[in-house]
């Protein structure tokens, strides 16, 4: 690991300490979002089950509903 990735950990950690619990949650909302999409685009079903089923698990285990 090199300086570089040591010093933007430490500042991803630093932002999200000072995140409030809902940006939290809107930022865990777009990037599933993102994720659910892009698995969507796939012609493969085993992608759709295993990855969206992972992405509904994450959005009960952390209250995060899916605000389309």
């Amino acid at each position: 690991m090199n300086l570089q990735t040591i010093l933007i950990q430490q500042l991803v950690s630093a932002l999200v300490l000072m995140m409030s619990p809902e940006v939290m949650k809107r930022g865990l909302d777009a990037l599933l979002d993102a994720i659910e999409e892009a698995v969507g685009k796939t012609e493969n079903t085993i992608d759709d089950i295993v990855v969206l089923g992972i992405c509904q698990q994450v959005r009960r285990a952390f209250d995060v509903p899916d605000n389309d």
